[in-house]
């Protein structure tokens, strides 16, 4: 039943985007070997070859003042990945 939903989403997203220009995705994931949270929506996107921009967020560790928390703050105001950003709208749930 979801495979056919992602596939009726990618469907439309083709039908759609036909008659106008595709906007880029932006993708803000941690490390795909660390991280399965950030490898879910990863695989979707590859899996129907929705273009799309990786930007890699490198863990070091998740305190406040760390790297990788101040760098995806900027982002998302939760803190964690995967965040998605679709012309300014954000998802950061990736099971959503």
């Amino acid at each position: 039943m979801l495979l056919e939903q992602s596939y009726l989403v990618y469907a439309e997203f083709k039908i759609s985007n036909k008659y106008r220009s595709i906007r880029m995705l932006e993708l803000f994931i941690g490390d795909k070997n660390y991280s399965t949270w950030s490898m879910r929506p990863w695989l979707v996107i590859q899996h129907f070859n929705i273009p799309f921009t990786e930007h890699l967020i490198p863990f070091d560790h998740f305190d406040i003042d760390s790297q990788f928390k101040q760098s995806i703050l900027k982002i998302n105001p939760t803190g964690k990945v995967p965040a998605l950003v679709d012309d300014g709208f954000l998802i950061w749930d990736s099971l959503a």
